[in-house]
């Protein structure tokens, strides 16, 4: 193989790689780095930064699908390239166990890129990223355009008959335009969490659609720009569990450091993953956590519901 490999070199700032481009080059950096990433509503989100001795593309030289991710020369690169349709016959020649593995192997790394991006995702906004309120306020946006969508479509007497789902999606997919996840993924994750409800073969309008769409208009004209991860959701979901069973008679608007003071908090588990997350997003001031009792049910199944849809990148 090694007779097959082509030196190729790159400028700064050439995109080497496109997301969603087939062809299955491998690289081999020899001088040089490069920064792999994803892009997420919109905005670059680095997965990795690359140098002398690494390899990049190496997923779609072996399995022949699209690229998970883009590939950018930071500074000027040179590289070998070994083209996989040229080395395919060497390919064949392994042991028959082997395309197996690779096969298994492969499968997981994509699995694993494609959460990396909202690892990334998650971090930026938890570690006071300029951009917070940018993408945050874009993801609220984005799924209150969608919720009214839905609203509108379905109060229109339209039907969703799963018998025809290619002709519903199409439809769907002119009506949303561009958006952050496939038409399938956004059906399944609002039936889910049930604003979209199953009744023999169609879809209907749930009873808590509404009730979505207020809360999201609230939220982003109160300016408060929340995106809480699930294990963020998790320390709400134990603090609320300790309230109802010890301090049930709360009154309607006691926070949650009117109950319990800073020690106390520290032993909730996923504290430290709420308190970063909440600092960078305004929840938290000094050291007082600005969520009252009497509203943390809500924010936990509308937030579980974005933290939900927002693993699934596409």
């Amino acid at each position: 193989t090694a007779g097959k490999a082509k030196l190729v070199n790159f400028s700064a700032k050439d995109q080497i790689i496109k997301e969603g481009d087939r062809d299955r080059l491998l690289y081999v950096i020899r001088k040089g780095t490069v920064k792999v990433y994803k892009t997420y509503l919109g905005r670059k989100l680095t997965l990795a930064v690359l140098g002398p001795g690494e390899v990049f593309g190496e997923l779609t030289f072996f399995d022949g699908q699209p690229r998970i991710a883009n590939v950018e020369a930071i500074e000027p690169l040179e590289a070998l390239t070994i083209d996989g349709e040229v080395v395919q016959g060497d390919l064949e020649t392994l042991p028959s166990w082997m395309p197996g593995v690779f096969k298994t192997i492969i499968s997981r790394l994509r699995e694993t890129d494609n959460k990396l991006a909202l690892l990334k995702n998650k971090y930026d906004l938890g570690s006071g990223s300029k951009d917070n309120d940018l993408v945050v306020k874009e993801v609220l946006t984005e799924t209150l355009r969608i919720a009214k969508i839905f609203t509108m479509y379905f109060q229109g007497n339209n039907e969703f008959n799963a018998e025809d789902l290619e002709s519903n999606i199409k439809e769907f997919e002119v009506l949303f335009g561009n958006t952050f996840m496939k038409v399938e993924k956004i059906l399944l994750t609002f039936q889910n969490s049930g604003f979209l409800v199953e009744t023999g073969k169609s879809l209907s309008l749930g009873d808590k659609m509404g009730a979505l769409i207020d809360y999201l208009e609230r939220k982003l004209t109160e300016n408060e720009i929340w995106l809480l991860s699930l294990s963020a959701l998790r320390f709400l979901e134990d603090v609320m569990e300790h309230v109802e069973k010890n301090n049930p008679d709360v009154r309607e608007n006691t926070t949650i450091t009117d109950v319990y003071d800073q020690v106390s908090l520290e032993n909730f588990k996923n504290y430290d993953d709420f308190f970063r997350e909440a600092k960078a997003m305004g929840i938290v001031k000094g050291k007082a956590i600005n969520i009252r009792i009497a509203e943390i049910n809500t924010h936990l199944e509308y937030q579980r519901f974005m933290a939900g849809y927002n693993i699934r990148v596409d």
